[in-house]
């Protein structure tokens, strides 16, 4: 009897086990260990009397000798079953082979690992080691360290994910450049020179329909100006987010340039 790590075992006689898929983040070694728990259990269950488990694999058969912490429970379990056959007076024996090639079966155990790797459903789950949770953890905060530093670093990339995502540009011509420039400043957030810090007066801060100190940005002109407020009230969502109200007025930009041409403004 052999094993397959991807794994499918091979037994003669009688018929051998069904393949059977583990986790994915399973190491060679782990899924070589799971491969000689299926093939002990089967010759337990069909009471074979002399079991030969041939394996290439020398770091499976080192963790099984000393009780490898990392993979204790699959090597408590090839224990345990090995002692219940060697109780019901049977023989276990563990061999190393340099390959599989040229051994008899090795073909149908191919198939089966074969089988196994294209099967949607895991039926073998391995616990993750602590190496690997550690690993897995360290993975997770620094892709989330990096992403939250993504977006914290732009706001423009925030503003785009919650705005340009949901609003395709227009399939359409514009009335006017103002208005096709307008439409692509509100799609894609982009900031007014005094908020990157180019403001050489506070007057070039202040929003140009009502006034407002540090009015001049779309935030502003989308959400706060009380000048375009009969405008904001058509949006059709009650208590729109500001994401909503962006996507609002670029449906209506044309209505509103013509009352207010200088609906975020340019300059």
């Amino acid at each position: 009897m052999y094993a397959r790590p991807t794994m499918g075992a091979r037994q003669s006689p009688p018929s051998p086990p069904p393949p059977a898929r583990t986790t994915d983040f399973s190491s060679s070694t782990q899924t070589e260990l799971a491969a000689i728990v299926m093939a002990l259990e089967h010759a337990y269950t069909y009471h074979c009397r002399n079991v030969l488990i041939a394996t290439d694999s020398m770091t499976a058969i080192a963790a099984i000798n000393k009780q490898d912490g990392e993979n204790i429970t699959q090597t408590r379990a090839i224990w345990k079953t090995a002692r219940a056959i060697h109780n019901a007076g049977r023989s276990v024996t563990l061999a190393w082979i340099p390959s599989h090639v040229g051994i008899s079966g090795n073909e149908e155990a191919d198939a089966l690992a074969k089988r196994a790797a294209s099967d949607a459903t895991v039926a073998t789950v391995i616990p993750r080691t602590l190496n690997q949770l550690r690993g897995a953890v360290k993975a997770h905060a620094e892709r989330q360290r990096q992403q939250e530093q993504h977006d914290q670093g732009s706001e423009s990339v925030r503003w785009f994910r919650q705005i340009a995502a949901g609003c395709p540009p227009p399939a359409r011509h514009f009335p006017s450049r103002l208005c096709e420039v307008v439409t692509c400043r509100i799609r894609l957030g982009y900031p007014y020179p005094w908020q990157l810090g180019f403001a050489t007066s506070e007057e070039e801060t202040r929003c140009r329909l009502c006034g407002a100190p540090e009015g001049h940005s779309l935030e502003h002109y989308l959400r706060d100006c009380a000048r375009p407020s009969h405008l904001r009230k058509q949006c059709p969502t009650p208590s729109p987010t500001l994401s909503e109200l962006a996507k609002h007025f670029i449906a209506i930009l044309p209505q509103t340039l013509r009352e207010y041409p200088k609906f975020c403004a340019i300059k």
